[in-house]
């Protein structure tokens, strides 16, 4: 029962990773040429995500802020450092303030099979001149 779940999932893997790609793909024409830091996976495979880096953790507060006024979710991309989990707490730690600065300044922003270009620039025109 599960292979043929698992098969059947599988007929539909070419469009599911067209529609991925052609998401990253408006993404990235839309943040071509914009100051801000962004990430967007161009390795093959299924991994949708759009980060935005930012300068500090008041931007990253005042993104959010925005954001959410506009019913538009976020999401930290780390929002509790490494060394900082109880899992890693006994473990040496050397990464200095790296794993802080990280879960203050990414944040995390939608992305979707089938998300327009419209919903995209609705997105980036309240995040574009946040200063």
């Amino acid at each position: 029962m599960m292979a043929a779940f698992a098969m059947k999932a599988l007929e539909n893997e070419p469009v599911e990773r067209s529609e991925w790609r052609e998401a990253l793909d408006m993404i990235a024409q839309l943040m071509n040429g914009s100051p801000l830091d962004t990430y967007i996976n161009s390795m093959p495979g299924y991994r949708p995500y759009w980060i935005i880096r930012t300068s500090d953790s008041q931007h990253t507060e005042k993104m959010e802020h925005i954001l959410n006024v506009a019913q538009i979710q976020t999401r930290r991309w780390w929002e509790t450092p490494l060394n900082e989990m109880s899992a890693f707490a006994s473990l040496p730690y050397i990464g200095g303030q790296i794993g802080k600065k990280l879960s203050q300044t990414l944040i995390g922003l939608p992305i979707f099979r089938g998300i327009t270009k419209e919903e995209l620039r609705f997105i980036y025109e309240r995040i574009s001149d946040i200063e």
